[in-house]
């Protein structure tokens, strides 16, 4: 079932916001102030080597956001935009973080980004994905956010069910848990991410089940949990031999669809970008406070 939501203003006690800051992991923060105008590539930890992107830095009267769109794709993964990392490597007991080849520190991964419309219209063929991902395309989650001429849809896939030999389809699955959101609204995504160690094989056909818990957030609803990716990794050959259990450290922002989308200067502004890793799930709701700190200054400062 679809849910449609709508942005609303956001009220944080001082007291827990001053907790949170104090209590989370650094990881790792863009609100591209500081950075130049153009692309994003090489600032402030960011990727995005392909020249060819239809990407910016844009500065909005006050306010500098990044500007992305789909007009240029690629089914690449090592040159696509990609946040800085976080220095906080998140996965379950034995995973590795691929493009440095060290070990998870951390069981808990926190992530949220604000994004809204350049338009502040229908934009036809607009679609971006985001998976919380270690910089060389292990994903371990996905999201698409696209505009179905009407508003704004996030789709979401799990990856479940997967079987080491017969493997339709990486055994992904679509939900679309969020449909209509506004053109003229900030809106806020935020994966939350628990790697549970061990993953659960079923002794009858051996299909292979992730027991990770990925929580979807959107404006601050929770509107879908479901599991990583890790059945796919354990069961399918992709550069490494199965099993393979993958840490994350980063966001991967994926131009790989088009649709006919011509951008003109169009696409989504992306702004309070930010990556962490959690040690203990004691302190999931404070951090997840101070992850939202960086939008409720830039609400503040967008419409004040």
């Amino acid at each position: 079932m679809s849910t449609t939501i709508t942005n609303t203003s956001r009220c944080f006690a001082v007291a827990a916001l001053m907790l949170a800051a104090c209590t989370a992991n650094a990881g790792s923060f863009t609100d591209f102030e500081s950075f130049a105008l153009g692309t994003v590539n090489g600032q402030g930890g960011w990727s995005a080597t392909n020249p060819n992107w239809d990407e910016e830095v844009v500065d909005l009267g006050g306010n500098k956001a990044w500007r992305v769109s789909n007009e240029t794709t690629s089914g690449s993964f090592g040159d696509q935009p990609f946040a800085p990392s976080s220095g906080e490597i998140a996965g379950e007991a034995g995973s590795t973080h691929v493009a440095s080849g060290n070990p998870a520190s951390f069981n808990r991964y926190i992530a949220s980004f604000d994004f809204w419309s350049v338009t502040g219209a229908a934009q036809p063929g607009l679609d971006i994905t985001v998976s919380p991902d270690d910089g060389s395309g292990s994903r371990q989650s996905f999201i698409s956010i696209e505009d179905n001429g009407a508003g704004i849809d996030i789709d979401f896939y799990d990856s479940d069910a997967n079987h080491p030999v017969s493997n339709p389809n990486g055994g992904f699955v679509l939900t679309t848990p969020v449909t209509g959101l506004s053109y003229t609204e900030v809106h806020n995504v935020r994966f939350d991410i628990q790697f549970v160690d061990g993953i659960d094989i079923d002794g009858d056909d051996g299909e292979v089940h992730g027991n990770d818990i990925v929580d979807l957030y959107v404006n601050d609803v929770l509107v879908h949990t479901g599991t990583t990716w890790e059945s796919y990794f354990w069961t399918t050959t992709e550069g490494q031999t199965p099993p393979s259990v993958r840490a994350i450290d980063t966001l991967l922002f994926r131009l790989s669809t088009n649709n006919g989308f011509v951008s003109n200067g169009g696409g989504f502004y992306i702004d309070n970008v930010r990556v962490q890793g959690v040690p203990e799930p004691g302190s999931i709701a404070l951090l997840g406070l101070a992850g939202m700190f960086g939008s409720a200054v830039y609400l503040r400062r967008r419409w004040a």
